[in-house]
């Protein structure tokens, strides 16, 4: 939470309507303060984004690949 304050402090104040994102998780390994990790978005922007993440998220904790990927188990076979 201090990154998000010191980015807001060192000129990057948020600019009206938008919402400070992480482009990467910090769930899925995204750095929490590296400014390279964090943009800008529109509110509806953020929804989409939030939504996206939340399915890949949800999707990885319940075992599902993302799509256009497979995966071979252990008797050498295709999911």
């Amino acid at each position: 939470m201090a990154k998000r304050q010191e980015i807001r402090q060192s000129g990057s104040s948020r600019p009206p309507g938008m919402e400070l994102f992480e482009v990467t998780p910090v769930i899925l390994g995204g750095d929490p303060v590296d400014p390279k990790n964090k943009m800008w978005l529109t509110r509806q922007q953020h929804f989409e984004a939030v939504r996206y993440w939340n399915r890949v998220i949800r999707d990885l904790r319940q075992g599902k690949q993302r799509s256009g990927s497979t995966q071979t188990t252990r008797d050498g076979g295709r999911n």
